[in-house]
């Protein structure tokens, strides 16, 4: 009798938790508030200390593997051809990452983290082997994809380590470690793969191959040294599946997945009005409600089980942390893909030449993201930081977009990016911290997944779009031009569609091979105005981001530990 009685109390605080909402900053318990046993409790300061260098590393690699294709689709071009999906070498990654984070969201509170951990691991090992031993494109895109969803757990896991084990005071300290690794590797990732693709014994196949040292080792470590961690919970694993809304997951990863499928080809492989590209826009809009409306009317699931964390976007602070941090991201996905390709077409530069005029961008961010981490804890003014970061965006967008052509100085165009970067440090790996301020202990696996998705899902998504207005209005200028020479000199250049869409790639083209000076000048041109344009995604997205930080509450917050347990309400 006592047991049922004991069962049933438990199963009320249970659902008292699971049908509440956080308000960040609340302050004092209430009666169903439980005291639990701090995991790092007993444990060596040795294995905290491992498992920090171990998440810190994961991270770097993970970042990593985002950008360190930015800067080789040329070299790849060249070994395997397949211009129209050659998108998709950078596209497959953060798109596969996207699709799988409310999963991974899911598996990290189910299962033990080091297993979850581990697995994803050798998922990302198997992933970085196959692109760095394909045989063709195909091959190279499915490696991508693969390491994508092996990455997508290795940084899920390494949040929600985080934020497991570390006290409240540490939390913005190990952050922004992680943030900052996370950024070096994904800045070095153009600098170290364009070394790579210029090296003849190396080629570009060793900025896939490096990956496998690093891996192989994070893993032993993983498995020998790393500390275990199970979120505690009264329901079976089973039942915590059976709520895990795994029709919210699968439907996640259709729509992210069809939204950059009908953008990276439509114009590019298909007419805008072929039945191709109408079906393709019809589906993905299709999926896009039904996820919507799951997710808005919890078909399926319960609004403390959905597969996006929805509930903490009504949290203030926590939802327009998310959308200024998406905004930062869009700026560092813009910037880190089309400096490179402004620089090779702009100024003729290679690889390498191309990385070492990215290092304003790469220092001054890295600056700004050690400034940030130091001051954030110390001030305390989130808000400040969030509106500092969007106008240096906006700044540098607008100058980069509106300043920058064909003739301008490189300096000026460097002493752009650094503006920018300033602003990405400041504001792409710091929400995270603030979000761990002011919500609960049992709330930051949700805050990791939903900042985690803020950094790369906003990359995955601008560079589809992006990608869609560099092929379309990209062919149109391009086309426009050489229309237009052809009629001005009676030259016939004779070229094909496909030959412009290599030309647009920056790979080798009867256009570049011409001979011709004057229409070799005027296509660079063309192709210039083309990025110049795409950098007003910058401009806005700094905007928004300007926004957002001022509607932010004017307030200090206090790096210490919240309430558990509380009584959440949304907060206005």
């Amino acid at each position: 009798m006592a047991a049922g009685v004991e069962n049933n109390r438990s199963t009320q605080v249970l659902k008292s938790e699971q049908n509440t909402l956080v308000d960040g900053r609340a302050g004092a318990s209430t009666p169903t508030q439980i005291q639990e046993k701090h995991p790092r409790d007993g444990m060596p300061e040795w294995k905290w200390a491992t498992t920090k260098l171990v998440i810190c590393s994961l991270s770097l690699i993970y970042g990593y593997d985002i950008g360190n294709v930015a800067n080789i689709q040329a070299d790849i071009y060249k070994a395997f051809g397949n211009i129209d999906i050659l998108p998709w070498v950078a596209l497959a990654f953060p798109t596969a990452n996207m699709a799988c984070i409310p999963l991974a969201r899911r598996l990290t509170g189910i299962f033990d983290l080091r297993l979850i951990l581990s697995g994803s691991v050798i998922v990302f090992f198997v992933g970085a082997a196959i692109c760095a031993t394909s045989r063709d494109m195909n091959a190279l895109i499915a490696g991508r994809v693969v390491n994508g969803i092996g990455a997508c757990g290795v940084y899920q896991c390494s949040l929600s380590y985080s934020t497991a084990f570390a006290s409240p005071v540490e939390v913005a300290k190990i952050m922004g470690l992680i943030g900052m690794c996370y950024s070096l590797g994904l800045i070095g990732g153009p600098v170290i793969g364009g070394a790579f693709a210029q090296n003849i014994h190396a080629t570009w196949r060793w900025a896939f191959y490096i990956n496998l040292p690093i891996a192989g080792a994070c893993l032993l470590a993983v498995v020998f040294l790393m500390p275990s961690y199970k979120a505690p919970s009264i329901l079976s694993v089973t039942q915590r599946l059976w709520k895990s809304d795994l029709i919210g997951c699968v439907l996640h990863a259709a729509a992210v997945v069809l939204l950059n499928v009908a953008l990276t080809l439509s114009g590019a492989v298909w007419r805008w009005t072929s039945g191709s590209a109408i079906a393709a826009w019809v589906v993905c809009g299709l999926v896009w409600a039904i996820y919507l409306a799951q997710q808005a009317f919890c078909l399926g699931t319960t609004p403390e089980h959905r597969a996006f964390p929805v509930h903490l976007l009504t949290h203030r602070t926590v939802g327009l942390l998310f959308l200024t941090t998406c905004m930062i991201a869009v700026c560092h996905g813009v910037a880190l893909y089309y400096l490179p390709l402004f620089y090779a077409f702009a100024e003729g530069y290679g690889s390498l030449t191309t990385a070492v005029h990215l290092l304003p961008y790469i220092c001054v961010f890295i600056f700004s993201s050690i400034l940030a981490g130091i001051l954030l804890p110390k001030l305390g003014r989130y808000n400040i930081l969030f509106l500092t970061a969007g106008a240096a965006a906006l700044i540098g967008g607008a100058l980069l977009a509106h300043q920058v052509a064909i003739t301008t100085s490189v300096s000026h165009v460097m002493g752009f990016e650094a503006i920018i970067a300033f602003g990405v440090g400041l504001g792409l790996t710091h929400g995270m911290s603030v979000a761990n301020t002011v919500l609960p202990r049992e709330h930051r696996f949700d805050a990791a997944a939903l900042m985690n998705m803020a950094q790369i899902g906003s990359i995955a998504v601008i560079l589809g779009v992006a990608g869609c207005i560099f092929q379309n209005v990209g062919m149109d200028l391009l086309r426009d031009t050489v229309t237009t020479y052809e009629a001005r000199t009676g030259a016939d250049l004779n070229l094909t569609s496909h030959d412009l869409r290599q030309a647009l790639g920056g790979v080798a083209s009867p256009l570049w091979e011409s001979g011709d000076a004057e229409i070799e000048y005027l296509a660079v041109g063309a192709v210039t105005r083309t990025i110049t344009r795409i950098f007003n995604i910058i401009l806005a997205a700094g905007g928004v981001c300007i926004a957002g930080a001022l509607l932010m509450r004017w307030e200090k917050l206090e790096f210490k530990p919240v309430a558990s347990k509380v009584e959440i309400k949304t907060e206005v």
